[in-house]
């Protein structure tokens, strides 16, 4: 710019130096042609015609090489002006996006402020200056952290220590940008009171530039407005704080002409769904994901995972219902090493899902995958851990637990002990045996469909544990106990003397606690075992005739016989 000046600045210097030499060439030239061929003309004639003809031409020469050339200049500096308004406007969304609660907010305030200046009768570089400090007098948020930006609760002293630097953030960012009129000094007091008790300097009255006394009235306004649903009440609810902060917080002059504007100035948008920049949509998505980070970390347990996805979720699509489910359905697939370990499910009656929304939903998606995995790991590492693998039921862990979690309750448990189990094994080996010990599970199964928990303690002792009264548990056993012996599969173990004991004890009838009750329990299986044994030493090699009753007993035990698995 500063070279095209030069160079419009050096066009009389030209001419001069043209004039010159044309001037005496043509005057020379001139004279002896008018003199020996335009019928002998007056030497003063030929002199005067050879002098202005130049000139004229050379100055209508002149004077069109000037204009081109300012034209040229104006339309760089037009479009340096653009640019300077671009580069305004970019840093206004930027400061936007930096909260996303307030988005327009600089844009009102600037408008605001504006309106105030003009009705203030500001001369145009002032209302120029104000326009452009009130369009970025939050530049220095960006500057602060995020969470403390978004922060619903109040702010802790340090963080109120922290979002106080903004205005001097501003001022040193604006700084570097070369205004032709002064803003920083705006940025830097838009904050301060009217009575002294602002920050960051503390000043007062006159001593606050003007541009931050209008641009603090427009920022009130708007920060009570933008908070509140549109409406006539939230508009004299504004204009009444503002009022009230008049001679305190505000200068008195600015307030009495905002409010004698504020009524034409604020127009509702009719539009309330003010569409979110690119930029603002991914500092969205990034702040749900951290926010959903922060919630998981150090969750191992499903639910909870699925309970701070669904709350994300929620609110990040309003009006929505959310729902979370193992495995792969129809809905958004939560994906981890190319397996779908879960669905998310949304569903708004009020209005479809939009493609931002549905965005943020597939980033959760993504987002808590692998603590998932983690989780239906665990979950599956402690569901082995207290799982028999080879009957399928619970384990003695699985027992410890259950007692654990009945503090103060009253229940039973019935010890089984399978008798001459050891013998089945000897005798038609271990496959065999783990076939038996699968179909007594099968048959504790059926008989005590009612219990608590129904587990393998290990070998060939099982225990149920159940809210049964003493009848019904006498009778659940000696079902169980027909159901073994009237088998089919161990038709094969009668002359071994296969069968099976129980014991039963109770709280608070025959024990205080687990540890008691399982030892009476203990102690009554191992007596009705050894009276068993004591009357098979008797009744060995013979077996009595079956009774119709028990062959139509072991015609239902067959039947179970056939839906009993055998796991390799």
């Amino acid at each position: 710019m500063n070279s095209e000046l030069a160079q419009i600045g050096r066009i009389p210097r030209a001419i001069c130096i043209a004039l010159i030499v044309w001037g005496l060439g043509g005057t020379f030239a001139a004279m002896i042609w008018a003199r020996f061929y335009l019928l002998r003309l007056p030497v003063f004639a030929g002199l005067l015609l050879s002098v202005v003809a130049p000139v004229l031409a050379l100055s209508f020469y002149s004077y069109h090489l000037y204009l081109r050339t300012l034209d040229k200049f104006k339309r760089h500096a037009m479009e340096m002006g653009d640019s300077f308004s671009s580069t305004l406007s970019t840093l206004a969304l930027a400061i936007d996006a930096s909260d996303i609660r307030t988005h327009g907010h600089t844009h009102l305030v600037q408008k605001y402020s504006r309106a105030i200046a003009e009705a203030m009768k500001l001369d145009r570089t002032e209302i120029k200056a104000i326009a452009s400090a009130a369009l970025l007098h939050d530049i220095g948020k960006l500057a602060i952290p995020g969470y403390i930006l978004t922060k619903r609760d109040s702010l802790t002293r340090e963080e109120t220590r922290k979002f106080r630097m903004h205005p001097q953030l501003g001022a040193d960012i604006i700084s570097n940008i070369k205004f032709p009129f002064p803003v920083a000094d705006s940025i830097l007091a838009h904050h301060e009171r009217f009575d002294g008790t602002g920050y960051p300097k503390g000043l007062t009255g006159s001593e606050i530039p003007i541009g931050a006394r209008v641009i603090a009235v427009a920022d009130a306004f708007d920060g009570y407005v933008s908070d509140r649903i549109e409406s006539r009440d939230t508009l004299e609810g504004a204009m009444r704080l503002v009022r009230e902060g008049s001679g305190t917080a505000f200068d008195p002059e600015v307030v009495r002409v905002w409010e004698s504007i504020y009524g034409e100035v604020v127009v509702w948008s009719t539009d309330t769904s003010i569409a979110k920049i690119p930029f603002q949509q991914a500092k969205s998505e990034l702040e749900v994901l951290e926010s959903l980070g922060q919630s998981i970390e150090g969750i191992t347990a499903v639910p909870g995972i699925f309970f701070a996805a669904r709350t994300r979720i929620t609110k990040s699509i309003p009006g929505s219902t959310v729902a979370i489910e193992r495995g792969e359905r129809e809905g958004i697939p939560v994906v981890f090493g190319g397996k779908v370990i879960a669905t998310i499910s949304i569903e708004r009656p009020s209005a479809p899902i939009n493609e931002d929304e549905l965005r943020v939903a597939n980033a959760v998606a993504t987002k808590i995958a692998p603590a998932l995995n983690n989780a239906l790991a665990i979950e599956e590492a402690r569901r082995e851990a207290t799982v028999d693998k080879l009957t399928g039921l619970p384990n003695r862990r699985a027992f410890e637990l259950a007692s654990a979690s009945l503090n103060r309750q009253h229940f039973s448990i019935v010890l089984v002990d399978v008798n001459s189990f050891k013998a089945v094994n000897d005798n038609f080996g271990h496959n065999t045996g783990d076939a038996t010990l699968v179909r007594i599970a099968a048959h504790l199964r059926a008989a005590f469909h009612d219990a608590q928990l129904t587990c393998r303690l290990g070998g060939d002792e099982f225990l149920v544990l159940s809210f049964a009264t003493r009848r019904n548990l006498r009778s659940q056993i000696g079902r169980f106990r027909r159901m073994v012996e009237w088998d089919p599969a161990h038709e094969s173990y009668s002359r071994l003397l296969f069968s099976v004991s129980c014991g039963v004890a109770s709280i608070p009838v025959d024990a205080n606690n687990v540890e008691q009750a399982f030892q009476c329990a203990d102690e009554r299986m191992y007596a009705i075992k050894a009276r068993i044994k004591r009357f098979s030493r008797r009744k060995r090699g013979s077996r009595p005739a079956q009774s119709p009753a028990r062959k139509a007993h072991k015609r239902e035990v067959q039947v179970s016989h056939s839906t009993v698995t055998v796991p390799k």
